[in-house]
């Protein structure tokens, strides 16, 4: 469950300390995002727009350069990693409804949550001065 927005958006002592949590909420994150832009793009009449699909996943434990200077090789190799958004990309990721999550562990409850998808969309509109609400014109 991802904490309050002022924590997330914090900043100096505020600052989550935990790099573990920091990474499970980018990933939360990451699918509340996805869910939210899939429901904006539905909603919308340009037919070019309601056909975009969007789709997040998580190909696990990958042996980035990262990850090896900090834990060693534990992971996959970043090929196969590849492999993961590939599929995606093809036949599987077309039969998949916009706004999923996929390979791994499930999305979180937040992800689910309307209250919560609304919420966090709004805290993103006025952290990073975006929004879709024009989304559609000039087409």
């Amino acid at each position: 469950s991802l904490p309050d927005h002022s924590s997330l958006f914090a900043k100096g002592d505020d600052v989550i300390k935990s790099a573990h949590q920091t990474y499970s909420y980018s990933k939360l994150g990451d699918a509340m995002f996805t869910k939210k832009l899939a429901q904006i793009l539905a909603s919308q009449k340009d037919p070019r727009l309601k056909d975009i699909k969007c789709l997040t996943m998580d190909p696990g434990t990958v042996n980035t350069k990262m990850l090896l200077a900090g834990w060693g090789a534990c992971g996959i190799n970043v090929n196969k990693a590849n492999n993961t958004y590939k599929l995606a990309a093809t036949k599987y990721g077309a039969e998949q409804e916009s706004g999923s999550y996929h390979f791994g562990g499930g999305d979180g409850g937040d992800a689910r949550d309307q209250k919560k998808l609304d919420s966090l969309w709004a805290e993103l509109e006025v952290h990073t001065g975006c929004t879709y609400s024009d989304i559609d014109k000039n087409l």
